[in-house]
């Protein structure tokens, strides 16, 4: 768990990092993500994981991918933009489906939401089902779970999304592996 638990705030740190001040503000309907937007994200994203097309329209410009796997955390360096960061993410993942193929129907959902006006950080909420009557900001897929396969298995994946000026972003991956009996 330590490597999930540092991942996920990881996450948030990098999220609320590349959002800016906006994560902090008083939140207006283009910040929030709507039911319409997870279905949506099903229909043009998940149907069709992992496609280069789908990762690079929902990439963040500054998509950042988290890893301790050296080709995908080379990624950063070799791809300046986060779509070309995405596309080539989404490539390393449909050429090892051993290990990413299940992400496709095995992964949960977090959501993340201030509830009222309270928008310290402190007063985050975290739940796995949309919470009604709430703005969320963020969520996050993970996988859910992960098979030992030539010795390696995934150890987190996790797709963190943002909405912000009222586009859905792609804004971090984070990718760890483990070796396993």
């Amino acid at each position: 768990m330590p490597i999930a638990n540092t991942l996920a705030r990881v996450t948030v740190l990098l999220a609320l990092l590349g959002c800016g001040a906006v994560a902090f503000a008083a939140p207006n309907a283009a910040e929030c993500v709507t039911k319409t937007d997870i279905k949506s994200l099903d229909e043009t994203f998940w149907k069709h994981y992992p496609s280069t097309d789908a990762f690079t329209r929902y990439a963040a410009p500054d998509m950042k991918i988290a890893s301790n796997v050296a080709d995908v955390a080379n990624i950063n360096e070799t791809q300046k933009t986060g779509p070309a960061r995405a596309g080539q993410l989404a490539s390393f993942f449909a050429d090892h489906p051993e290990y990413f193929g299940s992400f496709k129907t095995a992964h949960d959902a977090t959501f993340l939401y201030y509830p009222g006006r309270d928008r310290h950080p402190d007063a985050l909420k975290t739940v796995s089902t949309y919470p009604a009557g709430q703005c969320v900001s963020m969520f996050h897929y993970d996988l859910a779970q992960s098979q030992c396969t030539a010795g390696q298995r995934v150890r987190a994946l996790r797709l963190s999304f943002v909405k912000e000026a009222g586009k859905l972003t792609l804004r971090v991956v984070q990718v760890a592996m483990e070796a396993c009996p």
